[in-house]
């Protein structure tokens, strides 16, 4: 039988592909029961996983946990341990040391905070104690500033000062160490001060009452004050803190609560019970106060314009000062005009008391102080007559001038016109009193003359006194001497002047008769010298009954006189001493130049 080769091909592919079918239908099966069963092991086994990798994260936080509190055991026991020390007594663990555990701890706090930051109270806990151990380095430090402060020099403390300055620096709080250092100095300055602050009392006093210089508690003040300030200063240098502002803002301090305390309380003092016998005691809290402002300028760079409250009641007790001005002139008006009647006796008591006053009130270098502000004689009271204006200098229109130095010019007048003021008041009431006895000029001239005389000598020997007058007060005071010389001079003046006169006369009628010597040129000569010689014998009479026993005075009244009349007599005796006016000569012409001028050296 013939097999088709193609029929048969097809039916065992058929057959092939059949038994394929079936084969891959049971792995069809196979594989979804595999599946099936995969799928039931992958939800049986995903709970066991979720919480076996629960266990394996509990398992790292355990152990993390544990190292944590390894090392938060660690960061306790290094604390415990700095504690331990910052708790204590820093004297009795010693500065240095405790000051490196402050710093060990500082960074300490530090390093807990940012690692084991969750447990609070152990990072507080210890940050708490280093806080409280900064303030016990400030009040250590404070200690030690006290203990080598103004009592003295401790060389170990100043070694541990320095040692804490160096720590606050570190930490950037120097001024807190500074300020520290102002507090304890301050303190210890206002109880050493203290004692001698209660002694700067004042009292009322009279005004005739006298003064010794620094008796009122003020200088001894003053000069312990300066030494006070000048150990702090040298407190602060040693301690390496001279180039900060420690020692002048502890200084400013203590100006603004106790020195203007004191100042304060004595401006209230003055302004209750008037100025009236305060002058000198016045002056010398001046002078002592503006000797305190230049120490502590120099030596602490502090001074009074930047203590504002004491710089206030210092300017309120010169604003009280600047009375006393006034107050001075009326004395010496007053002086003057309580005396009952003026007499060679009391004149020169009266002048000696006057000017030494002016003379102690000059000592103060404060008198300066109180003019400085001042209008030119604004101090003065001048009443009538007012033809005495022109004596007070101060008070005339530019007296002041171009003088260099202004301060120096207004004391120099200021001087004078208290001199001024004494000698135009005794010259008014001698003129007052001359209607009474008949005080001629001559007298009354010679009272002033001799009296100012003496205030010359006087301020000549006082250095002060001469120097704060200078150029000025010196032509001032000449100025007053020549007013009473001119009338000291009078009856010289007078003879003087008739000779100029007549001689006049006669030589303006010789001319209008032609220069010929008639009969009525030769009475007019002949009267000439008849009434010189009896003026000149009644002033040498009058000149010699004042009876001068100063030599300073008889040179320089006999020094003027002679400059006066002897020219004048001169040129007379010149003119007609030879000429034939009469027969008689002796009669007429007594003295020739040379006699006439030895008359005058042994009568005057």
């Amino acid at each position: 039988m013939n097999v088709d080769v193609d029929e048969a091909d097809v039916a065992v592919l058929t057959q092939n592909l059949a038994k394929s079918k079936d084969l891959f239908n049971d792995i069809t099966k196979r594989l979804h029961s595999i599946s099936t069963k995969t799928s039931l092991a992958s939800t049986s086994i995903k709970p066991v996983l979720t919480e076996f990798n629960t266990l394996t994260s509990k398992k790292r936080s355990v152990e993390e946990g544990l190292l944590l509190l390894k090392d938060v055991s660690s960061y306790a026991g290094r604390a415990a341990e700095s504690q331990r020390l910052l708790t204590s007594p820093i004297e009795s663990v010693g500065t240095t040391k405790y000051l490196q555990c402050l710093l060990d701890s500082s960074d300490l706090v530090r390093e807990m905070k940012r690692e084991i930051h969750h447990f609070d109270n152990v990072v507080v806990t210890f940050a708490n104690v280093v806080d409280k151990a900064e303030l016990n380095v400030v009040t250590h430090f404070t200690k030690l500033v006290s203990s080598v402060g103004l009592g003295g020099a401790n060389v170990p403390k100043q070694t541990d000062i320095k040692t804490v300055l160096t720590y606050f620096a570190s930490k950037g709080n120097l001024r807190m160490a500074h300020e520290a250092m102002e507090k304890a100095f301050a303190r210890q300055l206002t109880q050493k001060m203290a004692p001698l602050e209660d002694n700067c009392v004042f009292q009322k006093r009279a005004a005739n009452m006298p003064y010794e210089r620094g008796s009122n508690g003020v200088a001894s003040y003053v000069e312990e004050l300066k030494n006070a300030v000048s150990t702090l200063q040298g407190v602060a240098a040693e301690l390496l803190v001279s180039d900060t502002p420690v020692a002048r803002n502890t200084v400013a301090q203590y100006m603004d609560d106790r020195v203007a305390k004191i100042l304060s309380l004595y401006c209230t003092f003055l302004e209750l019970s008037g100025i009236t016998g305060q002058d000198l005691v016045i002056l010398d809290v001046l002078d002592n106060v503006a000797d305190l402002d230049n120490h502590i300028g120099k030596v602490a760079n502090c001074n009074l314009g930047v203590c504002l409250v004491a710089n206030k009641e210092y300017h309120r007790l010169l604003n009280i000062a600047q009375g006393l001005l006034a107050e001075w002139v009326k004395y010496v008006d007053g002086r003057v005009h309580a005396m009952d009647k003026l007499t060679d006796g009391n004149i020169p008591e009266v002048v000696v008391e006057i000017l030494s006053k002016i003379r102690r009130v000059t000592e103060y270098d404060s008198l300066a102080l109180l003019l400085q502000d001042m209008k030119l004689g604004s101090w003065l009271d001048v009443k009538p007559p007012l033809q005495f204006i022109s004596v007070y200098t101060s008070v005339i229109p530019g007296a002041e001038g171009d003088a260099s130095d202004r301060q120096a010019f207004l004391v120099s007048s200021y001087i004078l016109d208290l001199l001024d003021e004494l000698m135009v008041d005794l010259e008014i009431r001698l003129k007052d009193q001359s209607g009474d006895n008949g005080l001629r000029k001559l007298t009354q001239g010679f009272m002033l003359v001799r009296n100012v005389v003496m205030i010359e000598t006087i301020i000549n020997r006082l250095e002060g006194l001469y120097t704060k007058l200078g150029v000025i007060g010196q032509e001032r005071l000449q100025r007053l001497k020549n007013r009473f010389l001119k009338l000291f001079l009078d009856d010289w003046n007078y003879a003087s002047y008739i000779i100029i006169r007549d001689m006049t006369q006669i030589t303006t009628i010789n001319a209008q008769h032609g220069g010929q010597n008639s009969n009525k040129e030769r009475e007019q000569v002949k009267e000439l010298f008849k009434n010189f010689n009896e003026l000149f014998e009644e002033a040498l009479k009058n000149y010699e009954k004042f009876n001068i026993q100063e030599k300073d005075l008889r040179a320089y009244l006999s020094s003027e006189i002679k400059k006066l009349i002897i020219n004048a007599y001169n040129k007379l005796y010149d003119k007609y001493g030879s000429g034939e006016f009469t027969k008689n000569r002796a009669k007429y012409i007594k003295y020739d130049k040379a006699q006439f001028e030895r008359i005058l050296n042994e009568r005057l």
